[in-house]
């Protein structure tokens, strides 16, 4: 973090909201929250469907993978597309 801030003084403000107590929380939601359940999507839509409520998509579940260490439990960061029933990160 600190090596970030030093290149680039706006990220700052950016860290201090992240580790302030009162700051941003993360939580998992499901997808069809954001987008239209059965219909494929990328991740662009996801984005823009968070950023209309005011949201940030970080990235998203595989419910598929869920149970399963060796896949990260299903969860991707940032991704392309994404599949019916899968969850998703904000911030």
């Amino acid at each position: 973090m600190l090596s970030q801030v030093s290149e680039n003084k706006l990220l700052n403000p950016v860290f201090t909201d992240i580790f302030d107590p009162e700051g941003s929380e993360i939580y998992l939601k499901p997808a069809d929250c954001y987008v239209t359940a059965g219909k494929p999507v990328n991740f662009y839509t996801v984005v823009e469907a968070a950023r209309r409520r005011g949201e940030v998509a970080l990235g998203y579940k595989r419910a598929a993978l869920a149970l399963q260490a060796e896949e990260s439990y299903g969860v991707r960061v940032k991704s392309q597309e994404i599949s019916p029933g899968d969850f998703y990160t904000r911030g």
